[in-house]
């Protein structure tokens, strides 16, 4: 990419190598393109002229003349029907490709991946680790147990209590993901500013809504989904709980707290 660079007494754009560039020169590398059919029409068909180059071809990228020396190149995306601006890769891209179909995640598969990411007790998902005077390993309570709990019931909770059906807000892994990063944000941004393990239990529940409760498209549901996530939080919920906790925004996918 072009990025700006300092010249003399000016500032120019010069070219820069990225990592398709310097995989490309190193040789025998593995380079995965995520989420590849989110890309646009002109990023997929350079794909395309990449994709079909016959072993030791040549390729150029902004002038660079470039071999793929035995580059292995591995693309994976969601189904369109997921949705999200996700489109059907256009004929000549799966021509060059070998195509294999993955069965979703089970249950089963989800949770182990997730109990493995809360392992550790040097991690967000534990709640007294980063208190103030709270020695560590201290009565450590994870709560794993419930957001897996509430993953794979709260849509259909959701679904029984407003009448409607929310088949395409089914959560995923990504879910879990996000959230671990928010509760990461909770705690290097007030982790060592709360005295109480009731304070941190209410951002996480905050968090866990946030991620959880907070795509549903309209208000009833949300409510209901608010409502189910403090229950299986074990915490009380009424319509002031917002003003009780520290006041928080959506900033950048992060929480901010005022």
């Amino acid at each position: 990419s072009f990025v700006p660079t300092k010249k003399g007494d000016r500032v120019v754009f010069s070219f820069r190598k990225g990592k398709l560039s310097n995989a490309l020169e190193h040789g025998r590398s593995m380079v995965l393109f995520d989420e590849v059919n989110l890309a646009p029409g002109d990023v997929l068909g350079a794909l395309c002229g990449l994709f079909s180059l016959e072993q030791g071809g040549e390729f150029r990228i902004k002038g660079l003349r470039l071999k793929s020396n035995g580059t292995i190149f591995v693309c994976a995306m969601n189904p369109v029907s997921v949705g999200g601006g996700r489109s059907e890769l256009p004929p000549s891209m799966q021509n060059v490709m070998s195509i294999v179909n993955l069965a979703a995640m089970v249950p089963s598969e989800i949770r182990d991946i997730a109990q493995h990411s809360s392992q550790s007790e040097d991690n967000p998902w534990y709640v007294s680790d980063h208190l103030q005077g709270c020695q560590k390993n201290s009565s450590s309570q994870a709560i794993m147990p419930q957001v897996l709990d509430l993953h794979f019931s709260i849509t259909d909770h959701v679904e029984r209590t407003t009448g409607k059906k929310y088949t395409q807000l089914r959560p995923n892994l990504r879910h879990i993901q996000n959230l671990g990063a928010i509760l990461q944000g909770i705690v290097d941004k007030v982790g060592d500013q709360l005295s109480s393990r009731k304070q941190m239990q209410y951002l996480q529940a905050v968090a866990v809504a946030l991620v959880y409760a907070g795509p549903f498209p309209d208000a009833i549901a949300r409510k209901a989904a608010t409502k189910f996530v403090f229950n299986k939080m074990q915490l009380p919920y009424a319509k002031s709980w917002k003003r009780r906790q520290v006041p928080i925004s959506i900033d950048s996918g992060f929480l901010c707290f005022g």
